[in-house]
């Protein structure tokens, strides 16, 4: 995700934003540690996070374009240690003292289009408030992501899930087998 800044930015503000908002959201500090038989989800307690900063100011005006592409292009194409983490990444790409890029690079393990949002939007009123000096107000998250795999596990051994996995077999019939899945 990349997010064009106009104006002028406090890198320092933006940076303690980006670890406010690590500590508030647990899937930020996640890896997958190998388990005797499957991998497991481990929340680190800390992970301090420094944005990566690149300029291109320095580059003609009519190239920066170009060049922008090509540093989104090779931020997409870097892969992410599941083991060690951190699963995401955050970039400053200085166009000149009042435009930045900031790019945001998530493995899609730890966060969807919907908590990119959150995590988004929240930065954003971080941020706000760190550069006005007032206080945040931020509502209290209604799940974090261990929560939320503790309910997902509970809903997939459900009468209810049990029952949709059933329908489903018996609708799909032989093409179900097609898929090599394992429902359990």
């Amino acid at each position: 995700f990349a997010y064009r800044l106009l104006g002028s930015l406090d890198v320092g503000a933006l940076n303690k934003s980006v670890n406010s908002i690590t500590e508030r959201h647990q899937n930020l500090r996640a890896v997958f540690t190998k388990g005797e038989t499957d991998p497991f989800l481990v929340i680190q307690n800390h992970v301090k996070f420094s944005i990566e900063k690149v300029s291109i100011e320095d580059i003609p005006e009519n190239a920066r374009e170009s060049e922008t592409f090509s540093i989104l292009s090779q931020e997409t194409e870097r892969g992410f240690d599941l083991a060690r983490g951190p699963m995401c990444r955050w970039l400053l790409i200085k166009l000149d003292d009042r435009e930045h890029i900031l790019v945001f690079t998530v493995h899609r393990i730890i966060a969807d289009i919907r908590s990119m949002a959150t995590i988004v939007r929240e930065l954003m009123k971080i941020y706000s408030a760190a550069v006005s000096g007032d206080p945040v107000s931020l509502e209290p998250l209604k799940f974090n992501s261990g929560d939320y795999a503790l309910a997902e596990a509970a809903w997939m051994n459900s009468e209810e899930c049990l029952a949709q996995i059933s329908y489903w077999k018996n609708k799909l019939g032989r093409a179900i087998y097609c898929c090599d899945t394992d429902f359990n």
